[in-house]
């Protein structure tokens, strides 16, 4: 795995802003649901509704004649709270001619059973880092080219679920033609140690008809115990080979205590992203990812965050 230092360029900026355009679900109170192909990297819904959280849209890397992916949806996480989960939901997306959304029904993918984690802690505190509830938080859809005789479409996502210590984050490769899983797997830590707030992009190369790699994935991640301040940490896979040792990227000066740290618990999470860079050179060995996630910048006040935004690029 080679890991960049943290960079403020237009890419990353470019790169951050469609991994989260692309990976969030928009909810408006319009009369009808609208999709809207407006790059070929991109693809956006909005759906109707009353505010209520609502399935995630994989962010797109290559237009795939006008359709799109929703993964998963709220059922699946209210299960999880009221007892373990073993699928995810998956909803096609296609466009009418009239510029209109089709959302197809949900198909559960079979996913190995899941509960909501257990929060965060930090060491000389007794505010814990939110978890958050066991849904996923971002989704990528690329070209697999080790699927098949030519490859296929694959949806990569993640979400932290409860293992390990306390939270573990489960990943998985999707194959929306089934559906069915590719393949999955559980990063954790070590004893005592809490793995949350993931974020897991394939390192798919697509800019304009020049299109490479995409049957590796890097995924970051937090980590933070009673010992451990929050610190941020990846771990990569190349093709069928394990998954690497996790590599620190990191670490935090501080645990969190500021205006956000409730009844002991602080507000953290969805806000990790990770997106494959179509700038990586034809001649790589592998795709770059771009990846952003959260740290502890400074413990915080009454009326300031203490936590920063991290930027940085892998290859697997």
């Amino acid at each position: 795995m080679t890991v960049g230092a943290n960079r403020k360029s237009k890419m990353l900026l470019a790169l951050m802003a469609l991994a989260i355009v692309g990976a969030l679900f928009v909810v408006l109170a319009v009369a009808k649901p609208t999709l809207a192909q407006t790059s070929d990297q991109e693809l956006r819904v909005t759906k109707p509704g009353s505010g209520t959280s609502g399935p995630l849209s994989a962010a797109q890397k290559q237009a795939i004649s006008q359709q799109g992916y929703l993964v998963p949806d709220q059922g699946a996480y209210d299960k999880a709270k009221a007892e373990a989960a073993n699928y995810l939901s998956l909803y096609q997306v296609t466009r009418n001619t009239d510029g209109t959304m089709n959302l197809g029904t949900a198909r559960n993918v079979t996913v190995p059973t899941y509960d909501v984690p257990a929060n965060a802690p930090q060491p000389g505190t007794t505010n814990r880092l939110d978890a958050l509830d066991a849904r996923n938080t971002q989704a990528v859809s690329a070209i697999d080219p080790s699927r098949g005789t030519s490859g296929a479409t694959a949806i990569w996502t993640q979400h932290t679920v409860f293992g390990g210590s306390g939270a573990v984050v489960r990943w998985y490769e999707i194959s929306p033609a089934a559906p069915s899983l590719f393949q999955s797997g559980t990063v954790a830590g070590a004893s005592g140690r809490y793995i949350f707030n993931g974020a897991i992009s394939p390192d798919r190369k697509v800019r304009s008809t020049a299109t490479k790699f995409g049957n590796s994935m890097v995924l970051g991640f937090n980590s933070s115990s009673t010992t451990q301040r929050p610190d941020i940490r990846t771990v990569s896979k190349i093709g069928a080979n394990p998954v690497s040792g996790q590599v620190l990227i990191k670490s935090s000066p501080a645990s969190l205590n500021d205006f956000t740290c409730t009844s002991n618990l602080c507000r953290w999470g969805d806000y990790a992203a990770a997106s494959p860079d179509p700038a990586t050179p034809l001649t790589a060995t592998h795709g770059r990812v771009w990846l952003t996630n959260q740290w502890v910048a400074n413990s915080g006040s009454n009326s300031a965050a203490g936590w920063g935004s991290w930027n940085w690029a892998t290859m697997p």
